[in-house]
């Protein structure tokens, strides 16, 4: 073996290490072996190669992951331009990087910006023989924020029925009874929120991330029925997830805050729900204040 295949070896080894971690929720160890596992394929093939290209897409989904939103999109970017540059645009691994940047202009708020590119993503990577029904969800979670709920349910129902796997069947759940939340068709709801619920935790544990949004929405089911304890109970477990993933004054809390906020109010815990209240304005002003400084620079 020549020395230059045992190390392209260790990278894909590295990679596929810490893409398992990725998957299981232990993003900071994950981290460090992308970055070794980039810097080795940078070292080796150069900047304009397909394996640092690569290297740089695992690295902008792990960042997305992690809801390092900023660093995601000009890692990612990077990735898709070097892969432009090597199988132009219709390209599978330029389709595969524009789908995760399209999923992080989303999760920033840009679902009119991230639409059109996620959706020739898909056509691009289907006309390639494969099935991406995790790009499906997201997808139609675009359409359902935007309020396109008929465009957004056979997207989510597709997605669910080719998932191949109980994580994609997961999301896909949770990404309908999102839609149903939304609906305000509650049973529905409630009975997709228990299965993603379900998958979730006989795969990942309790203490998973990934239970975050469908805490966020069991809570919302609850708030709706009336539990207003157990709403409080979810919507704080909810909170600690995104807290240790964002941090405890990124914006990525405030929707969650402002629903702990009200399930505290109709739990008549009014102290508490004051204080929550007081926290997310004080977020939402750091955030603004931050976006005007960007603004002006």
């Amino acid at each position: 073996m020549t020395t230059a295949t045992a190390l392209l070896i260790a990278i894909l080894e590295l990679d596929h290490y810490a893409e398992f971690l990725q998957q299981h929720g232990h993003y900071r160890e994950a981290e460090p072996i992308y970055l070794r596992s980039t810097g080795l394929a940078l070292a080796i093939h150069g900047p304009n190669s397909r394996p640092y290209a690569l290297g740089l897409m695992h690295l902008g989904s792990l960042y997305h992951s992690e809801l390092k939103l900023d660093l995601a999109e000009s890692t990612t970017r990077r990735a898709a331009a070097i892969l432009v540059e090597l199988d132009g645009p219709d390209g599978l691994d330029c389709a595969y990087a524009n789908a995760n940047l399209a999923t992080i202009l989303a999760a920033q708020g840009e679902n009119a910006r991230a639409e059109p590119v996620l959706r020739r993503a898909i056509y691009l990577i289907e006309n390639h023989g494969q099935h991406a029904p995790a790009l499906q969800v997201n997808l139609g979670l675009i359409y359902l924020r935007q309020g396109e709920f008929r465009k957004a349910e056979p997207l989510l129902q597709a997605a669910l029925a080719n998932s191949n796997d109980d994580l994609g069947r997961a999301h896909a759940l949770a990404a309908l009874a999102e839609l149903a939340v939304a609906s305000r068709r509650w049973s529905e709801a409630d009975y997709q929120i228990r299965q993603a619920y379900q998958l979730t935790i006989a795969l990942e544990g309790e203490d998973h991330s990934r239970l975050a949004g469908i805490l966020h929405l069991r809570g919302l089911v609850a708030i709706h029925s009336g539990d207003f304890s157990s709403a409080a109970a979810d919507l704080k477990r909810a909170l600690g997830f995104l807290e240790t993933l964002a941090g405890s004054d990124s914006p990525s809390l405030l929707p969650v805050l402002s629903d702990y906020a009200t399930a505290l109010h109709k739990a008549k815990r009014k102290t508490e729900a004051k204080l929550v209240l007081q926290r997310a304005r004080q977020i939402d002003r750091s955030f603004r204040k931050g976006t005007r400084h960007e603004n002006y620079r």
